[in-house]
């Protein structure tokens, strides 16, 4: 071996060694858990088939309008609404059928909110009469405020292996030769697929059974301007809070770093500008998703959810990385028994 070679050996590790990461926070902890014993999980079956079906009793009698929003908001929060698809979606055609002219900022944002969720096509102009001169909203009181800031985000614009492992490399290559792309977009051409987003999506459709077709993983496999929106929302929102920190190691260059260069700007500034694109990255899904035809809900409501757990990990730190910030509530689902 040449002494060239055994030089660029070492550097190769010391660029190895010189990103680090904490190690696991749980250790041996899953291989030595003990799950329930089969007449407990068999309880809890018996159990959960009881406690389903008192749900769908409520479900079927709700008649009131924001109790009925509220239960449905709920259900899907919790990720419960799969078990009620037939009983939601009759309930959400007569929410968007019914004549409503309620002056309950409240209840006008709730039902904003929920009907653009599920991909009601609904004009933001109903919020125009609780709007006073100077634009702000008049009488809203703290509830109303948080129905309001919620509808927000879901607002609209106007109102394949061998190639995730190509993007990996050509980020890698961006590593060794120090190079910054030149633009954002040429940054997020490879980024936006190296994060795995859609690798994400096509592994959790594979273990869905019968309901995805050949011809859904074919349109996932496209790469779809929908999936296209979520690979962005989902990189962008990883930058924004790993950049400084991936900057201490050896790291390629973040988008972060490529509008600062193109543009010329402070990090601080860049940072900003990028939470816009994230905000306008998210918009675009929901605008891409009523356009979609043909394809099982399941499609489009799994790349959601995984864009709000996106937003969970990323909203103050990077939680994936640093996974203290996520230990508690992987104990709450996976470790702690639900209470009766």
């Amino acid at each position: 071996m040449s002494p060239a070679s055994v030089d660029h050996d070492q550097k190769a590790e010391e660029l190895r060694k010189a990103t680090t990461f904490h190690p696991t926070l749980w250790g041996d902890f899953f291989l030595t858990y003990k799950p329930p014993t089969a007449p407990q999980q068999e309880y809890m079956k018996e159990r959960a088939e009881v406690l389903r079906e008192d749900v769908r009793k409520i479900v079927n009698g709700s008649t009131e309008i924001r109790e009925t929003m509220d239960l449905i908001i709920t259900l899907q929060r919790l990720g419960l609404d799969y078990y009620y698809e037939t009983e939601i979606d009759k309930l959400l055609h007569d929410i968007y059928n019914l004549d409503y002219n309620d002056k309950d900022l409240n209840l006008v944002s709730l039902r904003f909110y929920l009907l653009k969720k599920n991909n009601y096509d609904v004009s933001s102009d109903v919020f125009l009469n609780f709007k006073i001169q100077d634009g702000s909203f008049a009488n809203a009181d703290t509830r109303s405020l948080l129905s309001l800031y919620n509808a927000a985000y879901l607002r609209r614009h106007g109102e394949k292996m061998k190639r995730l492992v190509q993007q990996y490399s050509k980020e890698v290559e961006w590593r060794d030769e120090d190079y910054v792309p030149e633009t954002m977009w040429e940054h997020l051409q490879v980024s936006m697929e190296s994060i795995g987003s859609v690798a994400l999506a096509c592994a959790a459709y594979v273990g869905m059974g019968d309901v995805i077709t050949k011809e859904t993983l074919q349109w996932v496999l496209s790469y779809p301007q929908f999936l296209t929106s979520f690979g962005v929302f989902v990189r962008l929102s990883n930058y924004l809070v790993s950049t400084k920190r991936e900057q201490t190691a050896d790291h390629s260059a973040s988008t972060v770093h490529c509008y600062m260069k193109e543009h010329g700007t402070t990090m601080k500034d860049a940072c900003e500008k990028i939470k816009e694109l994230t905000e306008d990255s998210w918009k675009d899904m929901l605008e891409q998703c009523l356009e979609l035809k043909g394809l099982p809900k399941v499609v489009p409501r799994t790349v959601f959810e995984f864009s709000r757990t996106t937003d969970n990990m990323y909203k103050n730190c990077d939680a994936f990385t640093c996974s203290e910030a996520l230990k508690e509530m992987i104990t709450l689902l996976f470790v702690e028994p639900i209470p009766e």
